[in-house]
């Protein structure tokens, strides 16, 4: 009944993550229209990492910096590092349904890295269905705009997968090291952030934003408090319960709760910037949703029945 409670737990621990992802996500694009890409992500991480560390300083009496704390903060290059530099640059090129939609892809992806990493089990349909999600994310770039801005939109998914793709490696490498370390996820969380930001600061000379230092004297006072809201809340809140969650779920399964992610986002972008999709793009929406949660299915359907099986069968 306990484990049962803890899984109970750990499942609404993935919602809230997958809510606050996509609510921060569509927040993002409200901030970019304020400075340049790189300048959201320094001013994101850096708030983060400071509230972090402020925070682990007055729990924890002393803490020890070891090898295999190291080891384990360097996931912080996939993520916040990788997923965050890329997704956001990745973001200014598309309107923020789109991206939404896009990190939908990280449940299948995570799915099929676990089968090939951790060994969990996948079934075909499973695979093939991650195929067609995938060919979804071709439709959602299509706004019925002109070629030079399809080109935009095709780059900017383009990043934002590379960003996917790590947060899914993040997930199944982070799976593991969360059933094997004794340390509290807050700890884990404040050394993933300080190397993604050294990650995040290294990529920073090779973009455009880096001649738009400047602007952090021109920014308003409430665009630097939703920046530090919304560093917080996604590296610190959401990544800290994700890292809870998985000490009593599989990666695969759950990340097939961040379905959830594009749903919040899509209502986000709706009611905060009024956004509306056309039509091509909702049906690369439909495509990618109706994959996922026909990978889910079938996740659920494999889970059940291997527990029927019986003793000798197994």
């Amino acid at each position: 009944m306990l484990i049962a409670s803890k899984e109970t737990t750990a499942v609404l621990f993935v919602i809230a993550a997958a809510g606050t992802w996509g609510l921060t996500g569509v927040l993002n694009k409200y901030l970019l229209g304020a400075t340049a890409p790189m300048v959201v992500v320094l001013i994101q991480l850096g708030s983060s990492l400071l509230v972090s560390w402020v925070i682990v300083a007055f729990r924890f009496e002393d803490v020890e910096i070891s090898g295999k704390f190291l080891g384990v903060s360097a996931l912080g290059i996939l993520h916040p590092g990788l997923s965050t530099t890329l997704g956001i640059v990745g973001l200014s090129h598309l309107n923020a349904s789109i991206s939404s939609t896009i990190w939908a892809l990280e449940a299948a992806m995570t799915m099929i890295l676990a089968s090939m990493i951790l060994a969990e089990k996948l079934r075909v349909i499973q695979i093939v269905l991650a195929i067609v999600s995938v060919g979804g994310v071709f439709f959602t770039t299509m706004n019925g705009a002109q070629t030079g801005d399809l080109d935009e939109s095709l780059y900017g998914a383009f990043l934002v997968l590379i960003a996917v793709a790590s947060c899914a490696l993040y997930a199944v490498f982070s799976q593991q090291i969360s059933m094997d370390s004794t340390e509290e996820p807050l700890l884990l969380v404040a050394g993933q952030q300080a190397i993604g930001l050294l990650a995040s600061l290294a990529l920073f000379p090779f973009h455009w934003s880096a001649g738009r230092l400047g602007d952090l004297n021109a920014l308003s006072i409430d665009t630097w408090l939703v920046c530090a809201l919304t560093g917080t809340l996604t590296f610190l809140v959401a990544t800290g319960l994700f890292l809870a969650a998985l000490r009593y779920l599989s990666a695969g399964f759950a990340s097939s709760f961040l379905i959830l992610t594009p749903v919040f986002g899509l209502a986000s972008a709706f009611l905060l910037l009024g956004e509306v999709l056309t039509g091509w793009q909702w049906i690369g929406v439909l495509i990618i949703l109706m994959s996922v949660v026909g990978i889910q299915y079938a996740n659920a359907n494999s889970v059940l029945k291997h527990k029927h099986l019986p003793a000798s069968a197994l």
